[in-house]
């Protein structure tokens, strides 16, 4: 069994592959932490994750699997969320940006990245974890940074999200509650049990009303990044 500190909260568990050992290793803790939550996954939870990512090893389904069972923990003990994000750092304020695969989250995180240089930390590509702390938001990074594999072991306060939509032009515009609710459910990891959706549901209102919500309509020049950040960073 191996101890890893994954946002805030220390996870035991064992692997039965070299690919989630090394996925993990910059969040190894100390043996002598306390334990939060204690797990392990069976041949049939791998198999599950496999039926879903039907062209992914069993390495890397053996993650996932992980991955899942430490969503479901953060969510029901830690006022935790999953979202399928881009989440960086710009001084010192933490903004995360949304979208399907395939749209251009890595692609315009990356052009703040160039326009802004050190100023830019990137936290995580594709799957950081959310937590409620009080009444403000959270996003740490987590192993699962994406294929780009973007990202580090830190967390910090965010201060806006961002839907991004490809457009010929750039334009920043606030999300109305009824885009918020159309396009969130396409980010999350939506729970099977009805007790883990109900708290899915109370903590994403709590995020839309605790944290601006952008949608950015944008193109990949880097006026793009110039633009949501003067309306993100006001």
């Amino acid at each position: 069994m191996g101890k890893y500190l994954i946002a805030d909260t220390v996870f035991e568990f064992r692997t039965k592959y070299e690919y989630t050992r090394n996925l993990c290793k910059d969040y190894v803790c100390n043996d002598d932490a306390i334990t939060d939550y204690s797990f392990s996954v069976t041949d049939e939870e791998i198999d599950y994750e496999r039926s879903l990512n039907t062209d992914c090893s069993i390495e890397y389904a053996e993650s996932l699997a992980i991955y899942r069972k430490i969503l479901s923990y953060i969510l029901q003990h830690k006022n935790g969320l999953f979202l399928h994000c881009a989440a960086i750092v710009y001084n010192d304020k933490a903004f995360l940006f949304l979208a399907k695969s395939g749209v251009g989250k890595t692609t315009h995180i990356s052009l703040w990245k160039k326009c802004f240089k050190n100023s830019v930390k990137i936290i995580n590509g594709d799957k950081p974890i959310i937590r409620m702390i009080g009444n403000d938001f959270y996003v740490y990074g987590t192993p699962w940074r994406g294929k780009e594999k973007l990202g580090k072991n830190v967390s910090c306060k965010i201060y806006g999200c961002a839907f991004i939509e490809r457009a010929k032009d750039n334009s920043v515009v606030k999300a109305s509650a009824d885009y918020f609710i159309k396009k969130i459910f396409e980010q999350i990891v939506r729970p099977k049990k009805a007790d883990e959706a109900e708290v899915t549901l109370e903590l994403l209102e709590k995020f839309y009303k605790n944290v601006p919500f952008y949608v950015i309509r944008c193109n990949t020049d880097k006026e793009s990044a110039i633009i949501a950040k003067n309306a993100m960073d006001g």
